[in-house]
C-alpha cells in the first residue's frame, strides 16, 4: 500500500508531534514553518493531525469555497470556545454560515476604508490633546482611544456623543502633607 502524501512539514518527536518545537513561541513556531515549508504545512500536536494554511488564495478555499468540507479540530474549538464562545472562530456548519452572512457587512472594503478613517481621526484628536513634556498613562490613553474606535466603529448608529471621544470626567487627587 502506497504512503499517503502529505504535505512537507518539520520533524516531529515520535509522540508529542510538533509541541516541543513550539511551546515557548507557538507563533514564531507558525512563522517559521511558513517561511521553510511554504503555503501548506503539515503539523502533528501528539495525536491530533492538522494542516497549517499559509497561501490568501488556500485559506480562502477553505474558509469560504469549500468550507462545508472542513471542520475545526475538537480541540482547538474546546480551547478558544472557553474564551470566544460559540461564535464565528469556533463553530462549523450551518451555524458557522449563518454566523459569517451576519458578520459579512462589517467586513466590505467600503466599510474597512471608513473603521481606518475613524482610526486616524481619533488618533488626531488624542495627540491633539497631548501637551508637550507631558507625562501620560499611555495605557489609559490607549484604551479610551480603543473604546471610542470600537464604539464609533461597531454600535448600530454609528454615532458617539458630541464630546471629543477621548475626554473623560476629570478627577482630582490630593497628597496629604
Amino acid at each position: 500500500m502506497a504512503a499517503a502524501l502529505r504535505p512537507p512539514g518539520p520533524k516531529k518527536h515520535l509522540l508529542l508531534g510538533d509541541l516541543p518545537a513550539m511551546k515557548d513561541d507557538p507563533l514564531g513556531f507558525e512563522r517559521d514553518v511558513a517561511r521553510e515549508y511554504g503555503d501548506m504545512v503539515y503539523v502533528r500536536f501528539a495525536h491530533q493531525r492538522g494542516y497549517q494554511i499559509n497561501h490568501p488564495d488556500l485559506v480562502h478555499q477553505v474558509l469560504v469555497q469549500d468550507a462545508q468540507l472542513y471542520r475545526k479540530a475538537p480541540l482547538y474549538k474546546l480551547l478558544l470556545s472557553r474564551f470566544l464562545g460559540d461564535g464565528l472562530v469556533t463553530s462549523d456548519g450551518d451555524f458557522w454560515r449563518r454566523q459569517r452572512k451576519l458578520v459579512a457587512p462589517a467586513f466590505h472594503s467600503q466599510r474597512i476604508q471608513q473603521y481606518a478613517n475613524v482610526m486616524v481621526d481619533y488618533t488626531m484628536q488624542m495627540l491633539a490633546e497631548w501637551q508637550d513634556g507631558s507625562q501620560r498613562e499611555i495605557n489609559l490613553d490607549m484604551n479610551r482611544l480603543s473604546l471610542a474606535i470600537s464604539t464609533r466603529t461597531l454600535s448600530p448608529s454609528g454615532r458617539t456623543s458630541t464630546t471629543s471621544p477621548m475626554r473623560t470626567p476629570s478627577t482630582t487627587t490630593s497628597e496629604a502633607s
